[in-house]
């Protein structure tokens, strides 16, 4: 079955629905497609900054200046592209964590996006593998800690 965006727009919309919705305001923010085709230069390649199984992750600059990591979710069908962003977006807004990516936003139009505050340091994987600055074993040790503990492990 093939979802309109319509479709995906009242899927998203749910996430934050609220029985008196005047009384609730979501934190997050619904980008639009051209929202973030000019933060990211129109998804340019000089601002692909991490490529995965099912998405690729863009720097971007929004309107006000801040700079962000934006998730676009591009292998599957549209049932599991669907699947993959709520998935994620529903961790996502439920994670506080000092290492992990805080959630801004969401867009919606044009496929499924996550925006998310950018690191300075990069992601994880960079600093413990591609950074010329090199993290401690005593800092490596710590995150193995932290990542497990909130694991339940």
């Amino acid at each position: 079955m093939r979802r309109s965006n319509s479709m995906r727009e009242n899927i998203i919309s749910n996430l934050f629905a609220s029985s008196d919705s005047s009384s609730f305001k979501s934190p997050r923010i619904n980008f639009t497609l051209s929202e973030l085709q000019a933060a990211t230069n129109n998804f340019s390649q000089e601002n692909l900054i991490g490529k995965g199984g099912y998405a690729e992750v863009y720097k971007g600059c929004l309107q006000n200046g801040k700079i962000v990591a934006i998730k676009r979710l591009t292998r599957g069908t549209t049932d599991e592209i669907i699947g993959d962003f709520l998935s994620e977006m529903g961790i996502m807004a439920h994670v506080n964590h000092p290492n992990t990516s805080k959630l801004i936003g969401y867009g919606v139009e044009g496929g499924m996006h996550l925006v998310l505050e950018l690191s300075p340091h990069g992601s994880l994987a960079s600093v413990l593998y591609g950074s010329k600055e090199r993290l401690t074993w005593h800092i490596r040790y710590k995150i193995a800690l932290g990542t497990a503990h909130h694991r339940g492990l």
